[in-house]
């Protein structure tokens, strides 16, 4: 693909020649994404998400892999269109409801984000204090602190945090994957070499890994309080597979000042396939330019 210097010649190439052969979704994916930083043409890459959507319209994993690429690309709407097909072929997931509210709150339609969220939290299958609906009333309580003028909230919700002030966090990673097969390790070092080491394995998280499956999620969120002293803090991972000859596609959505005027948020996908070597995929700290501006009002 690269071989070519003009762009549309690579497409025609990409549609007479590739498309046809290439039997991996996310060899489709890796092509959009050379439209989009090689070729620097976003609208072709769209192109490629939007035709591989409707050739695979009862996949929810590769759909759900297009909406992270979607998002990436800040295609709002189409991600919306992507996590709505999801949602019809796994009504019963909680990551179906968690994923669609959330790219509602992105579109700004904080109502129906809201109403989503609190219609999963009503079936009283979730808490607050462990797995997605952890990461669910977080997203409620950023709705109830930051968008409460935006959004009609009729419902009796009690916040786990007692003001803004306490909800705030200097960062907060939310990490989510296609496939409920994926094994992982991720691993984050404070500024003083502490190393605390999540292990999304079989062999090392059963139990965890069978509530994912049973209620049907595959997300996790962490957040830092505080960074700190100065100094690097490191996020790390480690591919263990997914039982399938296919990648893992993984969304890694990162939020500076989580909760404070200014805000900031940044998508990373990641295509997964080589095992068992240690990738990094962050690098902060508290002289990153986002901690040391000014909110505006």
């Amino acid at each position: 693909m690269r071989a070519y210097n003009n762009k549309l010649k690579a497409y025609h190439f990409y549609e007479g020649e590739l498309k046809e052969k290439i039997t991996s979704f996310g060899d489709h994916l890796g092509v959009a994404m050379v439209f989009h930083e090689f070729y620097k043409d976003k609208s072709i890459a769209t192109k490629i998400l939007d035709d591989l959507a409707m050739n695979n319209p009862h996949d929810p994993e590769i759909l759900k892999s297009i909406a992270y690429y979607y998002q990436f690309l800040g295609n709002k709407r189409a991600a919306i269109t992507s996590y709505e097909r999801v949602f019809k072929l796994r009504p019963k997931h909680a990551q179906s409801f968690r994923d669609l509210a959330n790219a509602y709150a992105d579109y700004d339609l904080y109502d129906k984000a809201w109403k989503l969220y609190y219609s999963y939290i009503l079936k009283g299958k979730v808490t607050s204090e462990e797995g997605i609906g952890e990461l669910i009333y977080n997203d409620m309580e950023w709705l109830f602190y930051q968008r409460s003028h935006q959004t009609n909230i009729k419902q009796q919700f009690i916040p786990i945090h007692k003001n803004t002030k306490e909800f705030q966090r200097d960062v907060r990673m939310v990490f989510e994957w296609n496939t409920s097969e994926a094994e992982f390790e991720l691993e984050f070092v404070s500024p003083d070499r502490r190393a605390y080491v999540f292990d999304h394995s079989l062999s090392a998280n059963a139990d965890l890994i069978t509530d994912e499956k049973k209620v049907g999620y595959s997300s996790k969120m962490f957040v830092i309080e505080d960074l700190g002293s100065q100094g690097d803090w490191l996020v790390n991972l480690t591919y263990k597979g997914n039982k399938k000859t296919v990648p893992t596609i993984f969304k890694l959505t990162t939020y500076y000042n989580w909760g404070k005027p200014n805000e900031k948020k940044y998508v990373n996908i990641y295509k997964l396939e080589i095992q068992n070597q240690k990738a990094s995929l962050l690098k902060f700290d508290r002289e990153f330019e986002v901690f040391q501006k000014v909110a505006k009002n």
